[in-house]
């Protein structure tokens, strides 16, 4: 399946854009902070005032719901990632995407951190067994050309891109770990100026250590 389009009920979609925000803000926030498994539908729709029927009304279960708001959040990193391909300053190397491509991630979610600290719960254990029903949402033909047209550029050595896997797998398990402490919008606002700065910094001094 390509598309979150079937997670979520014709009558959700029905409802006013401000009621539909409400709810998938409330869940954002709880997942944000609790991760997937510990996160509580009674204090979704507690802080949503609707019933519990109602949620389930709208999506068939936590997983569903938990996979939407992903699928949202996703196509809006891809927008911004397309923007950032179609861009004529190409990257001159391979690291020079990648860090071109972890300032455009900082600086997509500079304003709202919280869906920052969310979109990391995918990469939660305990959401390990969503990750691949959350890759089959995307185009996974697309997804390659976007992540070899902004951090492989044309005649990237098959090493380097899978050092570079490496290290943003890396990039992504500081991120989570670092965001895992902060329980509001102001100390994940925090936590995140310091890892861009610092992860920004070690991937300038990588420079001189991998040669491509």
């Amino acid at each position: 399946m390509v598309g979150g389009d079937d997670l979520v009920s014709a009558s959700f979609r029905q409802l006013p854009a401000e009621r539909q925000k409400a709810i998938l803000s409330a869940a954002q926030d709880e997942f944000s902070a609790r991760g997937f498994a510990l996160a509580s539908t009674n204090a979704i729709v507690q802080a949503c005032g609707i019933a519990k029927g109602s949620l389930f009304n709208y999506f068939k279960d936590k997983e569903g719901l938990f996979l939407y708001l992903h699928w949202l959040s996703g196509c809006r990193q891809l927008a911004a990632l397309r923007a950032l391909s179609a861009d004529q300053d190409k990257p001159r190397s391979a690291m020079d995407g990648l860090i071109r491509a972890i300032k455009l991630s900082f600086d997509l979610f500079a304003d709202n951190p919280t869906e920052f600290s969310f979109a990391m719960t995918m990469a939660g254990a305990d959401a390990a067994h969503l990750v691949p029903r959350y890759v089959a949402l995307f185009d996974a033909v697309e997804s390659a050309e976007l992540f070899r047209a902004i951090v492989t550029p044309a005649g990237t050595k098959a090493e380097v891109a899978q050092v570079l896997l490496w290290m943003l797998t890396g990039i992504k398990l500081e991120i989570q770990a670092g965001l895992s402490a902060a329980r509001d919008t102001a100390s994940r606002a925090a936590t995140l100026r310091g890892l861009r700065a610092s992860l920004l910094e070690r991937l300038e001094l990588a420079r001189s250590v991998i040669k491509e």
